[in-house]
């Protein structure tokens, strides 16, 4: 059995989702966290590729709504601490 390319995708993506909600729920993150988002941002697209290719196209709407929600929240984030709020 051979590792693809889309199925190594999704395991980086299911890592960066998986190490974001370990580190949010034992405190080593919180939610208004830049890196806690942009792990839920990889995560969502790691995990969206791999749902796409894979016809999995319910996934696949789940992970690019979790994928909006992290740029949003970055963007929020980024807003935040440049005083353009």
């Amino acid at each position: 059995m051979t590792l693809e390319l889309t199925d190594l995708v999704g395991w980086i993506g299911a890592a960066g989702l998986l190490t974001a909600y370990l580190f949010l729920s034992i405190g080593k993150l919180s939610a208004d966290m830049y890196s806690y988002h942009l792990l839920n941002l990889v995560g969502g697209i790691g995990l969206g590729i791999n749902t796409y290719v894979n016809h999995s196209y319910p996934a696949t709407l789940v992970n690019l709504l979790w994928t909006c929600v992290a740029n949003y929240s970055l963007v929020m984030i980024i807003r935040k601490s440049s005083g353009k709020f």
